[in-house]
C-alpha cells in the first residue's frame, strides 16, 4: 500500500523537485514508517492467530477436564455433592441422584428446604453449618427415604470445606457413602449379644444390663422393682420323651405366653435351659404383682400343642423385691432363685415371695452338704 502511495507521489511531483535530495529523504522516510506499520501488523496478526489458537485448545483441554471429571464423579459409587455458603446445591453426581430421586437439574440452585420434608432439611441445615462456620470437616450419619421407591438408606456423610483466595469458606463438598449393609450387619451382630436366638428374649447379659438401669430410675422414683425367677416342672422329661425338638418349641411357646402375661415395658428374659425371668418396674401396689404371677402361673399350665403331641408342664415362680429384699442385682437374683425352689418343694404349679427364712434354709442345707 505505501510502495503505492510513493508510486503516485512520484508521479504527480514536478520534474524541478524530483531531484531535490529533500524530497528523497521524505519519501525514503514514508517507506521506512509503512514497512514498521507493515512489519507491526504482520506480528500482531500472527499473535492474535496464535492466541486465537491457544483460547481454543485451552477450551478444549478445559471441556475435556471437565467431561473426565464429570465421569469420574458418576462413576463413583459414593454420593457426591457441592453447596454455596449460602446452602444452594452447585451441583452433585449420579449416586446422589439415585439415593435422592432427584436429577442434578432440579436440584441445582435450591436448599435442602426446597427439595426435602421440613425435619429432614432442618437436620442436613445443622450439619452444614458445622462446617460452614468452623471451617472443618464434619462425619454425620443419617437414614434417608428415597420417596420414589420409599426405601430406607442409611447414609455416611463427610462435609469439607472449600475456601476461596481470600481464605473465607465459600461452601462446601460433600462425600455420603451407603453403610445401610454396614448398619444390618452391625444390628444383627447387637441382637446376637443381646438375645437368645431361640426364643428370641433378652439373654442373661443384657437382662443384666437393663435391669441395672431400672435400678437407677428406681432409685429416683423410689417405686420398687419385683423380679420373678420362671423355672418349667417336668420340662426334662418332655424333652427326653418328645426329643430336643419338641423342646424347643415348648420353650418357643413359653416365652411368648410369658410375654402375653406382663406389660410391654417390663423385662422378660431366657437365663438359660429351662429357665425364665421377667423384671417389673414401676409398681405401686404390690396387689398388681401377685395378679400378675398368677396369669403366668395360669398360662402354663395350659396344654402345649406341639405338632401332633400335647405336653404338659407348670411353672414354678419365686419373686423377689429391690430395695426391701436385696440392694443389687447378684442378691436379688439369688433370692428370687432361693423363692422359686421353696415354690417347687411346695407343690409346684404356684408362685412365693421371698422371705428370710428361705435365705436361712438355704444357708443350712449348704452346711450340710
Amino acid at each position: 500500500m505505501h510502495r503505492l502511495l510513493n508510486r503516485q507521489l512520484q508521479r504527480h511531483i514536478v520534474p524541478e523537485l524530483r531531484d531535490d535530495a529533500r524530497l528523497g529523504i521524505f519519501l525514503n522516510a514514508i517507506d521506512h514508517y509503512y514497512d514498521q506499520v507493515e512489519e507491526e501488523r504482520f506480528l500482531l496478526e500472527n499473535a492474535l492467530r496464535l492466541s486465537s489458537q491457544e483460547l481454543s485448545q485451552v477450551a478444549a483441554t478445559a471441556k475435556r477436564d471437565q467431561m473426565l471429571l464429570r465421569g469420574v464423579m458418576d462413576s463413583i459409587p459414593d454420593m457426591i455433592f457441592f453447596k454455596s455458603s449460602d446452602g444452594c446445591y452447585l451441583g452433585c453426581n449420579r449416586a446422589f441422584e439415585r439415593i435422592h430421586s432427584l436429577s442434578e437439574t432440579q436440584v441445582v440452585g435450591k436448599t435442602d428446604f426446597d427439595l426435602m420434608p421440613v425435619e429432614l432439611a432442618t437436620d442436613l441445615y445443622a450439619c452444614d453449618q458445622q462446617v460452614l462456620t468452623s471451617g472443618r470437616e464434619y462425619l454425620s450419619e443419617r437414614w434417608i427415604t428415597n420417596q420414589e421407591h420409599q426405601h430406607q438408606s442409611c447414609v455416611e456423610v463427610l462435609r469439607t470445606p472449600f475456601f476461596g483466595a481470600d481464605g473465607q469458606v465459600k461452601g462446601l463438598i460433600g462425600i455420603g457413602r451407603d453403610i445401610t449393609e454396614r448398619k444390618h450387619s452391625e444390628e444383627a451382630i447387637l441382637h446376637q449379644a443381646n438375645y437368645d436366638s431361640l426364643t428370641e428374649l433378652a439373654n442373661r447379659r443384657f437382662f443384666h444390663e437393663r435391669l441395672l438401669h431400672e435400678i437407677k430410675l428406681s432409685k429416683r422414683s423410689k417405686l420398687p422393682i419385683y423380679l420373678v425367677m420362671i423355672d418349667l416342672d417336668k420340662f426334662k422329661q418332655i424333652n427326653d420323651e418328645l426329643g430336643h425338638d419338641s423342646g424347643d418349641a415348648l420353650l418357643i411357646e413359653v416365652a411368648r405366653r410369658i410375654k402375653c402375661c406382663v406389660r410391654e415395658t417390663d423385662i422378660v428374659a431366657r437365663l438359660g435351659g429351662d429357665e425364665f425371668i421377667v423384671a417389673i418396674a414401676n409398681i405401686i401396689d404390690p396387689k398388681d404383682v401377685k395378679i400378675i404371677a398368677q396369669k403366668l402361673v395360669d398360662a402354663l399350665v395350659d396344654p402345649f400343642l406341639l405338632g401332633i403331641d400335647t405336653a404338659l408342664i407348670s411353672g414354678s415362680l419365686g419373686i423377689a423385691c429391690y430395695p426391701n429384699d436385696a440392694q443389687d442385682i447378684e442378691t436379688l437374683v439369688k433370692h428370687a432363685d432361693q423363692a422359686m425352689y421353696y415354690a417347687k418343694k411346695s407343690g409346684r404349679n404356684r408362685y412365693c415371695f421371698f422371705t428370710p427364712t428361705q435365705a436361712e434354709a438355704a444357708i443350712k442345707q449348704r452346711q450340710l452338704m
